[in-house]
């Protein structure tokens, strides 16, 4: 696949080693001070790119020299200029991408790329949330990205909080029915979703939870007993907090430079 940029500059910049995590403050304010549907389509441009070549752009004996972090950086910027239609199912599009490629672009980081800008993506699109979450074929270390974005809507807009509630109703009610067969939903993402509703203090769920334990198939060794979950929905300590995803961008590199620039430059 070619790129037909309308800012070639930018690629060059996200690609620079130097850049691989770590856009500094000017670089950042002078990407989005470009034309915004212009640099989206750019950046939809070189997301799709690397898609397209897999892992075979990355050698196997990359370093902190060689290593093109243009995906990474897109990943992030696409969440200040993109639309919940093209944008938002081409970041989609990298999380159905196998476990190797996202440990190639984005090493163990997901966490923190992907529910930021799925937030901001995604927010009004749950409807497209949730089929990706339904979806066969998907690593569970992707979809349970999707978990923590969902969240944030409770969390930041309170209003929206019922219907958050029952975003994870439906999902619940799908992973009931189909995690004996385990090709959408295994026992690792139900737990994952179990841990994201306990932040989320879902009290209104303990029907959907004790279906979905009866199942037999929850991983408690990341959730815990259905005793215990009932207990921590319940215990204020486990109420998910603002800062677990950072939104403004100049802060999310800054979080990255704190956190993770040794071991994407491994």
């Amino acid at each position: 696949m070619e790129m037909n940029l309308n800012n070639p500059w930018v690629y060059e910049e996200l690609a620079k080693p130097e850049n691989s995590t770590c856009l500094t403050d000017e670089l950042i304010d002078r990407i989005l001070a470009l034309p915004h549907d212009a640099l989206r389509q750019d950046l939809e441009q070189i997301i799709r790119y690397h898609i397209s070549w897999g892992c075979d752009d990355i050698s196997d004996e990359y370093d902190n020299e060689t290593f093109d972090g243009s995906l990474f950086n897109a990943l992030i910027l696409i969440a200040e200029v993109g639309t919940p239609d093209s944008s938002l199912e081409t970041v989609l599009d990298v999380m159905r991408q196998s476990s190797e490629f996202l440990l190639c672009h984005i090493c163990d980081c997901g966490h923190h790329v992907f529910p930021p800008t799925l937030y901001k993506l995604g927010q009004h699109r749950l409807d497209r949330l949730l089929a990706f979450v339904k979806e066969e074929g998907v690593d569970t270390y992707s979809k349970c990205e999707v978990f923590p974005a969902v969240v944030q809507i409770a969390l930041r807009q309170p209003e929206r909080r019922e219907e958050v509630v029952d975003w994870f109703r439906q999902v619940l009610r799908f992973a009931t029915e189909t995690l004996p067969e385990g090709d959408a939903f295994d026992s690792e993402l139900a737990g994952l979703q179990v841990c994201d509703i306990i932040d989320l203090q879902a009290t209104e769920l303990k029907p959907e939870l004790e279906a979905l334990f009866e199942t037999g198939f929850v991983c408690e060794g990341i959730c815990g007993s259905y005793t215990s979950v009932i207990r921590d929905l319940s215990d204020s300590c486990y109420i998910g907090r603002l800062e677990d995803c950072i939104l403004d961008i100049h802060e999310r590199y800054e979080d990255f430079r704190e956190r993770f620039t040794d071991k994407l430059e491994c």
